[in-house]
């Protein structure tokens, strides 16, 4: 019961401290020109582009190669070095909540306060995106709509979880995030599909649960599924695939979390 009650204590908390600090502001407003380019592109173009590959490509390029991965590895990351830096940390250890429960608390807070900020990004997006163009709306089907949902959904506390194993294992680990999402995640998802090592990111899961929702009959799906193929005949990893692969790694992720701040001395470590 005492990692339970802890386990809550420490995930409202800090959810609280996040989502109303005055850096959440900044990820907001990133959500707004996500928002903003997508109502802008539809609008200037829409009437001569299929408007779910507009919608698609868009959402690729500026929610999940960016806002998706720095907002849930910020948050998850400064939930706890933050508090790290200015030795609050040392209290929770003393208290009897369990470390296990500080660790996981805060990397719950960080998936949900991320998946608010982009859930907001997205309505507002589909907002956009339905009342723009000169009859009043552009057409999106359904399934595009839609798509988004499944990767923040699932692709928040995979993200979180990175982030918060890097926190309990580095000093910089901001910058060790930086490296994941900006070298490793990059490096590693431009690699043949065939190789299978895309399935050690986030990205990869993130992308291809997306492509699958969004309508068939357009260009970003087929490209997409080339992509995935290397243009190969065969079938591609599917969102089931893809959902399994990023369970495995949120969970190994959490696990070493758990097992390598279980004895770390934060205490006696140089102030940051």
């Amino acid at each position: 019961m005492a990692f339970l009650r802890g386990l809550w204590l420490i995930f409202t908390q800090t959810t609280k401290e996040l989502f109303f600090s005055g850096k959440t502001l900044l990820f907001l407003a990133g959500c707004g020109i996500y928002a903003a380019a997508v109502a802008l592109v539809l609008s200037q173009v829409g009437d001569q582009e299929d408007n779910n590959d507009l919608f698609a490509f868009l959402t690729l390029g500026i929610y999940w190669q960016g806002m998706l991965p720095l907002t849930a590895m910020f948050f998850s990351i400064s939930a706890i070095r933050d508090e790290i830096a200015d030795r609050t940390i040392v209290f929770l250890f003393d208290s009897p909540i369990p470390r296990s429960s500080i660790w996981l608390g805060k990397m719950f807070a960080a998936s949900v306060v991320t998946i608010l900020i982009l859930l907001i990004g997205y309505a507002g997006a589909v907002f956009l995106a339905t009342r723009v163009g000169d009859d009043g709306h552009y057409r999106l089907a359904q399934s595009t709509l839609e798509a988004p949902w499944l990767p923040i959904v699932c692709g928040a506390p995979a993200y979180a979880a990175v982030g918060t194993l890097l926190a309990v294992f580095f000093k910089r680990s901001m910058i060790a995030g930086a490296i994941y999402v900006i070298g490793w995640e990059q490096f590693i998802g431009a690699t043949p599909g065939q190789a299978g090592a895309r399935q050690l990111t986030v990205i990869d899961s993130v992308r291809t649960m997306f492509y699958h929702r969004v309508e068939e009959a357009g260009q970003f799906r087929r490209a997409m599924r080339d992509w995935a193929t290397g243009g190969e005949d065969g079938p591609a990893r599917d969102a089931a695939a893809a959902f399994e692969s990023l369970l495995w790694l949120t969970g190994i992720c959490v696990a070493l979390a758990l097992i390598l701040g279980a004895r770390k001395d934060y205490d006696s470590a140089p102030k940051e």
